[in-house]
């Protein structure tokens, strides 16, 4: 049935889903891809693993001067008070 005419220009996927639809054969991909291989109508295609995603060497990570000394910007109280505490320092008259 396959080798008819009609049926050339069928892949696996959808010669599966005729045979269902035209025929009532339930058979899955896969079993249609090895009829096929095996009568010569279609010849199994190896995944090629081009280079799409080349190796770069890692960017040197940017920290900040509070991330080196340990303090935490998830706190915004903390933050705020550090900072009003540091401009008092440099500007007494606040």
């Amino acid at each position: 049935m396959l080798k008819q005419p009609e049926w050339h220009d069928f892949g696996p996927t959808f010669a599966s889903e005729q045979l269902a639809k035209r025929y009532d054969i339930q058979v899955s991909k896969e079993t249609v891809r090895g009829w096929m291989v095996s009568a010569g109508l279609w010849r199994a295609q190896s995944r090629k693993l081009g280079e799409k995603h080349f190796w770069r060497p890692r960017r040197r990570r940017i920290v900040s001067r509070r991330c080196e000394e340990g303090r935490s910007f998830g706190n915004f109280e903390r933050l705020v008070f550090q900072y009003n505490h540091e401009a008092r320092l440099h500007h007494p008259s606040w």
